[in-house]
């Protein structure tokens, strides 16, 4: 839980220096401050959306291992000597994941609100585009501020 607190607090820093640095340049105008609010908002979202996805997926593997760990400790296992052949052939196989498991990773990359969560991204984008209020700069940069919060996020994790 204190991890998560961390990571307010470095969200919250990284975006109120970006506001700083904008106020002493005077760019701070309202198509900045749009463009990079929406922007960053949307990107946390996708954030937190991978979060919640993965954790859930994390979680789910966790009680299926339990689960057959729980199993594997009640019954007795036997060991026989096998004696080992005296040609062996080495047959190369090309299939590492079996479909079953192509697909679950394929579903936890693509879920659903993570999808919804690039396209309020877009959505985001071309109206800011078609009312004219896009700035660029600022649109860049709150894509670019949540990048340097989880950045900065990780390295305190690994030092911790």
């Amino acid at each position: 839980m204190a991890h998560k607190y961390a990571f307010l607090i470095i969200i919250s820093i990284v975006h109120i220096l970006f506001y700083a640095f904008a106020f002493s340049l005077n760019l701070l105008e309202l198509n900045l401050f749009l463009s990079y609010e929406i922007s960053f908002l949307n990107t946390l979202f996708i954030v937190i959306i991978s979060y919640v996805n993965y954790k859930r997926i994390i979680t789910k593997k966790s009680l299926e291992f339990r689960k057959k760990i729980q199993i594997e400790k009640n019954l007795f296992f036997i060991k026989k000597v096998k004696k080992l052949p005296k040609i062996v052939k080495f047959i190369p196989i090309y299939d590492d994941l079996v479909f079953k498991h192509k697909m679950s990773y394929f579903v936890a990359f693509f879920a659903t609100f993570k999808i919804l969560a690039y396209g309020f991204l877009v959505v985001g984008f071309l109206y800011l585009y078609k009312n004219n209020m896009l700035n660029i700069l600022g649109y860049v940069c709150g894509i670019t501020t949540m990048l340097v919060s989880i950045f900065i996020f990780a390295l305190y994790v690994r030092n911790k």
